[in-house]
Order: C-alpha cells, then sequence, then structure tokens
C-alpha cells in the first residue's frame, strides 16, 4: 500500500511537459534527411538543381519568418534559458533550420537532385497545416 501511494503521490507532483504549438512541434520530432549521391555524374541539367535550391531556400525563408513572428516577437531574456520555454525552443528550431540550409547548399553543391527533392518534400510537410 506505501509503494502505491508512492507512485500515485510522484506522478501528481512531477511536472507536465507542455507540448510545444504546431511548427514547433513538427521541427524538433522532424529527421533532417542525408541522402548520398548515388549518381555524381547524372545528365540532369543545371537548372533543375539550381530551382530545386532555390525553392528550399525560399521554404527555409518563409518557416524561419513565421517562427519568428509566432515566437520570437515578444519573447524574454529569462525565457532563453528555460528549456520549457516556447522562445528556447524557437532558438532550437533555428539552429535545426540553419542546418537544413547547410544541407541544401551542399546538395547543390554536390549536384544530389535526390537529396534536395527529399529537403523540398520535408520541408513541405513542415509548412503545411
Amino acid at each position: 500500500m506505501r509503494k502505491l501511494h508512492q507512485i500515485i503521490l510522484s506522478g501528481v507532483v512531477a511536472p507536465c511537459k507542455t507540448s510545444p504549438p504546431g511548427i514547433l512541434r513538427k521541427l524538433h520530432v522532424i529527421q533532417i534527411p542525408v541522402i548520398y549521391n548515388k549518381h555524381p555524374r547524372s545528365p540532369v541539367d543545371s537548372t533543375s538543381y539550381t530551382l530545386l535550391h532555390y525553392k528550399n531556400k525560399s521554404l527555409l525563408k518563409k518557416i524561419y519568418r513565421r517562427l519568428k513572428k509566432e515566437h520570437l516577437q515578444k519573447s524574454h531574456i529569462d525565457e532563453l534559458v528555460d528549456t520549457q520555454s516556447q522562445t528556447y525552443q524557437a532558438y532550437c528550431s533555428l539552429v535545426r533550420l540553419y542546418k537544413i540550409n547547410v544541407i541544401n547548399n551542399r546538395y547543390l553543391k554536390e549536384r544530389n537532385i535526390s537529396g534536395l527533392h527529399t529537403l523540398s518534400e520535408m520541408l513541405n510537410t513542415i509548412i503545411e497545416d
């Protein structure tokens, strides 16, 4: 009986983690795809690489602006170090977006069309509401 009270008490006292809203949750759980270039000398023209890279870059900017508008406009300095705050989670999401941008640039440099396509699909799932 004593153990039962301890279990119930620990369940009541333990803080509940609030789940972050929409876009933060998506950016937190998404896996950044790393696709190796299977065909480094593929005959796809350079405009398709550039077009996909530009599309991915514009989607990244759109997500970046949305994060700033929704989560960073009214933030306080104290929220930067509070790991449960939306401001902290938004800054972590901005770091993930930076990593995705670096991978996007790398895929363009390597002429990795499958990687650019995969990034585009992933970014579109983040944008969708």
